[in-house]
């Protein structure tokens, strides 16, 4: 029977869109997959929240073209009404990658998935193993499954990416939460709680917490780590929010990545960037090169996207970008079509 509360989180968690199969534990679950089973994004530092289909990437990431990537894939997804990119580009020494033969991975990734009590249901088979890179095949009941597969067989040593042919159900209703439910209260000793249920549980005890704005907090949760991001009013609101999370079943540690901003000062933040995104475009607006280029400001630092025919260009937006009062940094992410 769901409580009052439960139901509460129900409206949260499946949003209100009129697509009753879409609801945002389903658009964060095919977000996660889009980026856990295709080149070109390194997903082990993205976290992913959804509410009321709007999709928040956040982490880090070591290239702009990894970001635009997490981005692209996460607004490709039917449902998905507008994606808050707040990855942040942090380049990294290029890691050195274990090799480990496709035969010891492919054994290794079907004993995790033999071992995993929550895929008992489902029938996930490994289909092949070249140069590193798993497919999966099979079938699962539900796309929550599929997930838990994909992250079973992307925790291996010397896996360098998850492909899946996996043949799931493309819904998820509130039995696919009752389910988890029914899963997470196995007495057995090996039992793993999954990571849908434990951020399901977090968001739960933050929004029974009145010290919380839980509205303004995003949850995501992998291996047992919850993280926290999104703004808060004070460094206790910060504090007691971690420790509501932590006090969860299943957590193993929380990484508190919530920013402290007076409630009082969020508006004339928000103002102010909006208010320098207006000044940086209306410069733009003198030169008919930068017609292409478009500016998003958080916390005063500017994000130029689209395109510009030649560096010159390129050079020239920053600069003007750079010139308007308020702005702290400007990130370029443009892309110059042609030099000239």
């Amino acid at each position: 029977m769901w409580t009052k509360l439960a139901l509460v989180l129900a409206v949260t968690t499946f949003g209100t869109s009129a697509h009753a199969d879409r609801p945002d534990t389903w658009l964060t679950t095919k977000a996660k997959l889009a980026l856990w089973t295709a080149g070109g994004v390194d997903s082990g530092r993205v976290s992913v929240d959804t509410r009321n289909g709007v999709v928040t990437l956040y982490g880090k990431v070591a290239t702009p073209a990894m970001r635009d990537t997490a981005e692209r894939r996460a607004t490709a997804i039917k449902g998905v009404k507008s994606v808050r990119n707040l990855l942040q580009v942090v380049p990294e020494v290029a890691r050195t990658v274990t090799k480990v033969a496709d035969q010891q991975i492919k054994a290794e990734v079907e004993k995790r998935l033999t071992n995993d009590q929550v895929l008992l249901a489902s029938a996930v088979r490994v289909k092949a193993v070249d140069a590193g890179v798993v497919l999966l095949a099979g079938t699962t009941a539900s796309i929550l499954d599929e997930l838990i597969a994909v992250s079973d067989a992307g925790a291996v040593p010397g896996v360098t990416r998850v492909a899946t042919e996996i043949v799931t159900s493309d819904r998820m209703t509130r039995a696919d939460i009752e389910r988890l439910e029914r899963r997470a209260s196995t007495k057995a000793a090996d039992r793993r709680l999954t990571d849908e249920w434990v951020t399901t549980n977090v968001k739960l005890r933050l929004f029974a917490d009145e010290t919380v704005p839980a509205l303004d907090i995003s949850v995501d949760t992998r291996d047992g780590v919850v993280t926290l991001f999104g703004m808060v009013p004070t460094a206790a609101a910060k504090a007691a929010a971690a420790a509501s999370a932590g006090r969860v079943d299943g957590v193993v540690r929380v990484a508190d990545e919530l920013q402290i901003l007076p409630a009082s000062l969020r508006p004339l933040v928000e103002a102010k960037d909006l208010q320098i995104a207006r000044h940086v475009e209306e410069g733009f607006a003198h030169d008919s090169e930068l017609a292409n280029v478009r500016a998003v400001v958080k916390n005063g630092i500017v994000r130029l996207t689209g395109t510009v025919p030649s560096q010159l260009d390129n050079f020239e937006a920053a600069l003007i970008a750079r010139g308007v009062a308020g702005v702290h940094a400007v990130s370029d992410d443009l892309k110059v079509k042609y030099e000239k």
